[in-house]
C-alpha cells in the first residue's frame, strides 16, 4: 500500500527545481509519526477544520470589524484559496511529467548519437 501511494503521489515534492521523486523512507517516518498520535483526534480537527476556521473568522471580525471592501477582498481570497491550491497541484504534476519525458527523451537521443558514434 506504502508503494501504490507513493506512486499516486510521485509528484509531491516537485518544484521550480525539477522533478523529485518521494523516498519511500519519508513515507514510513511520516506513518511512525502518524501511529505515535491520537488519530481518532487528528481525523475530528480535520473534518472539523472548515467550520473551525469560519468560526475563528467571524470571532476575528467582531472583534476588529472591516469595511466593506475588505470584506469584499477576504470573500476574493476565500474564493480563490482553493484555486491556488489546485493550480499548485497542476503546476507540480507538470514538473514531474515534464522531467521525467525530458529524462526519457535525453536518454534515447544520447544512446542514440552513441551508437552512431560508435558505427
Amino acid at each position: 500500500m506504502i508503494t501504490e501511494h507513493a506512486y499516486r503521489y510521485r509528484w509531491m515534492q516537485s518544484a521550480h527545481n525539477g522533478r523529485k521523486d518521494i523516498p519511500l523512507s519519508l513515507l514510513k517516518d511520516r506513518i511512525a509519526e502518524l501511529c505515535a498520535k491520537d488519530l481518532k483526534k487528528e481525523l475530528e480537527q480535520l473534518q472539523n477544520f472548515e467550520d473551525c476556521a469560519r468560526k475563528r473568522k467571524r470571532e476575528l471580525l467582531k472583534q476588529k470589524p472591516v469595511d466593506e471592501n475588505t470584506l469584499r477582498l477576504i470573500d476574493i481570497a476565500d474564493a480563490i484559496a482553493p484555486i491556488h491550491d489546485r493550480r499548485k497541484e497542476l503546476f507540480m504534476r507538470t514538473i514531474y511529467t515534464t522531467d521525467t519525458i525530458r529524462e526519457e527523451i535525453g536518454k534515447k537521443i544520447w544512446i542514440h548519437k552513441r551508437g552512431a558514434l560508435c558505427v
